[in-house]
This record gives structure tokens, C-alpha cells and sequence, in this order.
């Protein structure tokens, strides 16, 4: 698959006004980035209540110095049919982006680009039931969005150059940097973190004390620990995700058995007050949670006292793992991109700033 860079050469029209489906947590920080780079903006959801809770957030969001895009709400998909350019960002699940990308082809001009925030499905499916299919690519925006600087584009076989072109003339107007990824689950970010993920689970199912996990992973480079990053990503989301990265390999792995236990007791994560750990109203802060440990910490898979060390590379390898497959597969176009991948997509700066590096540094 191409990874030839945007044609520079004959530059895209600037995009004057964007619509977002989705007003969720990551729909109405995409609205408000856009808002903040002077477009305006068009956000639609299904449910007012929805529309209505994310345009209070995003005006007690905006910086007043920064350019004024307007915003306009509304319930209906022919709202979109003035923007130059969709972002999609309806929750994380196949038949429902579909449903909304055949509505979007079929309801807006073929100029549109209409472009999927999908975290982990494949842009072709999107693409395959949408007219002009050439006009549709990936735009996924990484969490949280006003502090990642790196936005995916994802190609694939249908997506022509100069929706490319376009697309990535978008992220940087948006004052942020691109890197064009190949078509598969998970794309390049994804597939780092995830992995990544699943082993802070592994090692939760193994009696690993919770706040070493997450002390040795924010120590490593990480701004974040891996439980309260999935608690961030939302368990529900994170089920879905991990579902498609690893669709066909396995039918339901140990460490899915673990989020399917917060999940089923209504533990998604900080939008619900409580996953991993718990929140207590605005305060940013997880508190450890003896509900949570007692639901998911049986059975012990191993009972030996891990040290930092070896807690480090149980995180961090699986991710080096994936990072060379990246390579290897072709799914990005070059080592510095992958770089850009886990520094700038998912915050990670690993000692001495390479995880190449911290790789060929650890012991067999």
C-alpha cells in the first residue's frame, strides 16, 4: 500500500467549515480543536441531550483569544450539507459507522471528504458502502486531543491523492502534525498501545501490585498509567477496540475476561465514575478501589514478586513487538514514523528517547 507523502505542490483549498458526528467525549473535543483553529463547525448527534451537554463543555472549554469558528447544533445528517469536510465520530462499532457513512454519501455533495475518527475498523468498510467511495479516509484523532500533537490519516485502496492531499492540508491547519498509516485494525498508535494494554492486564491477572504497574509505566516515559489509561479510553470502547486489533487470533483471552468483568458490572472508566480505580466528581486523580481488586484479581496466574524491572518489560515489550511489526508489515513508511507514533500519538518518551534503543539495551 502507498505511503507516498501529500503532494505539497499545488496546495489544498483551506477548509472553511467542518461537521462532526458524534457529540461524545472525543466528538466534541474535535469539535472544539476546530472551533480553536478559526473553522467552524457543524456537530450533529442523534440525541439533543448529547448536543446539548457537549456545546456547554465546549463554550466553558474555549480559549477567548483564540481565532472564533462558529458553532451550530443540530439532529439531522442534512445539517452537513454546506461543510467541506466530515468528521466521524459516533461510537466505536461497525454497523453503526456504516450506517452513518452510507447516510453521509448518499445525503452530502461527492466534493465532501468524509473521514472516519474509527479507532480500529478498516476505512475500506466504511468506504465500501459510501458514494465515492475515493473521497473517504481515516482522520483519527489520538486522546487526549488537545495535547497529542500527531493525527493518523489512514489510506486505503479506494482513497484517492487528492483526498489525501486534502486531509492532511486539514491536520495541519488544525496546528497539528499527520503520519499516513495503512489500512489495517488499529492502524500504527493503536497497534503500539494496545499491546501495551493488554500486558498491564496480564500482570494485573498475576497479582502484580496495581500502583507498581502504573508507577513503573509513567516512570518508563509513559504520561499515564496503563489502568488509568484504559479507564480514560473507556472499558466498553476498550473491549472493541482490542476486539478488532486481534479479530480472528483468538475467541476470548484472559485479559478480556478481566475488562468484561468491570464492563458487566457497569464499571467503564471515568465516564462512569469508575473502572480500575474510582473519581470522585472533578478530581483528576484515581483512587485505588478495593471493589475493583476484588473483582478482577482471581485467579492468580503466578504468585512470585515481580520487580520494577521485570514489570517494565512485561509493559513495555509487547510494544517494541509491535513497533517492528509496523516496520516489517509496511504499515507506516519508516522507523522515524514510528517514533512519531508512540512520542507524539501516545505521549511515550522512553529513555533516551528511543524504544529501538531500550530494546536492543534489555537482556535476553
Amino acid at each position: 500500500m502507498s505511503h507516498d507523502a501529500p503532494d505539497k505542490s499545488s496546495p489544498a483549498a483551506t477548509v472553511q467549515s467542518v461537521g462532526v458526528v458524534g457529540a461524545g467525549v472525543m466528538g466534541r473535543s474535535i469539535a472544539l480543536l476546530n472551533l480553536q483553529a478559526g473553522v467552524d463547525v457543524v456537530l450533529t448527534d442523534s440525541k439533543p441531550e448529547t448536543l446539548e451537554t457537549a456545546a456547554d463543555w465546549i463554550e466553558s472549554q474555549r480559549d477567548a483569544s483564540a481565532a472564533p469558528g462558529e458553532l451550530r447544533l443540530t439532529d439531522d445528517l442534512h445539517g452537513l450539507a454546506a461543510v467541506d469536510l466530515v468528521a466521524e465520530a459516533v461510537v466505536e462499532n461497525r454497523s453503526v459507522k456504516r450506517r452513518v457513512f452510507r447516510k453521509l454519501g448518499e445525503q452530502l455533495p461527492p466534493e465532501t471528504i468524509l473521514a472516519s475518527n474509527t479507532s480500529s475498523l478498516l476505512i475500506s468498510e466504511l468506504a465500501a458502502v459510501a458514494n465515492e467511495p475515493g473521497r473517504v479516509c481515516g482522520i483519527h484523532f489520538c486522546h487526549p486531543v488537545a495535547e497529542r500533537p500527531l493525527i493518523e490519516i489512514i489510506r486505503s485502496e479506494q482513497t484517492t491523492d487528492d483526498c489525501i492531499d486534502r486531509a492532511a492540508a486539514y491536520v495541519s491547519q488544525l496546528g497539528k502534525e499527520w503520519l499516513i498509516a495503512q489500512d489495517v485494525p488499529g492502524f500504527a498508535v493503536n497497534r503500539l498501545l494496545f499491546p501495551y494494554l493488554d500486558a498491564a492486564v496480564d500482570l494485573v491477572r498475576a497479582g502484580v501490585d496495581w500502583e507498581r504497574i502504573e508507577t513503573c509505566a509513567r516512570s518508563f516515559g509513559m504520561p499515564l498509567g496503563p489502568l488509568a489509561q484504559l479507564d480514560e479510553i473507556g472499558i466498553d470502547v476498550a473491549l472493541r477496540v482490542a476486539a478488532a486489533i486481534h479479530r480472528g487470533t483468538v475467541a476470548v483471552p484472559p485479559k478480556s475476561e478481566t475488562l468484561l468483568a468491570l464492563y458487566q458490572t457497569g464499571r467503564l472508566g471515568r465516564k462512569t465514575g469508575a473502572g480500575f480505580f474510582r473519581y470522585a466528581g472533578d478530581d483528576p486523580q484515581p483512587q485505588v478501589d478495593p471493589e475493583a481488586i476484588s473483582l478482577v484479581a482471581a485467579p492468580q496466574i503466578e504468585t512470585r514478586r515481580c520487580d520494577d524491572d521485570e514489570i517494565t518489560r512485561r509493559l513495555f515489550a509487547p510494544m517494541l513487538n509491535a513497533a517492528v511489526e509496523l516496520l516489517q508489515r509496511g504499515i507506516v513508511a519508516s522507523e522515524a514514523d514510528v517514533h512519531r507514533a508512540y512520542r507524539d500519538g501516545l505521549g511515550l518518551n522512553p529513555p533516551g528517547g528511543d524504544l529501538f534503543e531500550w530494546g536492543r539495551s534489555v537482556p535476553n
